[in-house]
């Protein structure tokens, strides 16, 4: 295993082992920007619609809902109930880094097949639109910098 390949496997064996308030401490910010992202009439349709984020390298599940003007991530045992997803966005993490560092849009991933939407048609789309529209400078700097890393990494493997 090169280097470059360890490196990109090291941030996912450490969130699958981080207790649920990091991950929750980890998620506060994209949450957050989210929720500044949303208008009332996104409340309005958002409302107890579950989304779900899976991150396919790292073999992790994350179910966010939006109840009462808020975007909460729901703990593991919640996730793992029969309870799906209105929409199930998935890909890989680089993929969900590059939407987040605003290296590509999300309609591009989309049509790379770099992100695969399945579920309610009118979510996906509105959630898209969602993501188009949140404030990616707001975020705090610690969080840009990590949705950068793995673009360094890929840059680093096309160099070697």
């Amino acid at each position: 295993m090169n280097t470059t390949t360890l490196l990109e496997k090291i941030p996912g064996l450490v969130i699958r082992l981080c207790p649920p308030p990091l991950i929750g401490w980890l998620t506060t910010p994209l949450l957050q920007a989210l929720n500044d992202a949303m208008d009332e009439d996104d409340w309005l349709f958002a409302e107890n619609r579950w989304i779900e984020l899976v991150l396919a390298d790292w073999q992790l599940r994350l179910v966010i809902v939006a109840r009462r003007k808020q975007w909460h991530i729901l703990p593991p045992v919640q996730a793992n109930t029969s309870q799906v997803g209105h929409i199930v966005i998935s890909g890989t993490v680089p993929s969900f880094c590059r939407l987040l560092s605003e290296d590509i849009d999300a309609e591009s991933l989309f049509f790379q097949r770099a992100l695969s939407l399945r579920g309610d048609t009118e979510t996906g789309y509105w959630f898209k639109a969602l993501l188009d529209r949140i404030d990616r400078q707001s975020l705090p700097h610690w969080l840009q910098h990590m949705a950068r890393f793995p673009g360094k990494i890929m840059s680093l493997r096309h160099s070697t």
